[in-house]
């Protein structure tokens, strides 16, 4: 698990641009989605790049027992 310190950092910049932008949603071929159901519910045909939680989020609730899937877990930043 990585953790994002900055509001600079690429990833945190590249979920901003795909929520508020429909041309980088199509451009990046990707989009967000946000809760633990959501992500437990993603059809296998889509590939997860990455899973992103606030600090206390994670410091009150285990991501790897929420999340039912390994291969999301790898994508867990």
């Amino acid at each position: 698990m990585e953790l994002i310190t900055s509001k600079d950092n690429k990833i945190v910049k590249l979920i901003s641009n795909l929520m508020n932008n429909k041309k980088v949603r199509d451009e990046e071929d990707l989009f967000v989605i946000e809760g633990i159901k959501t992500i437990n519910e993603i059809n296998d045909n889509f590939e997860i790049k990455y899973i992103v939680v606030s600090e206390d989020f994670s410091n009150k609730i285990d991501v790897n027992t929420c999340v039912k899937d390994e291969n999301v877990l790898k994508s867990l930043l």
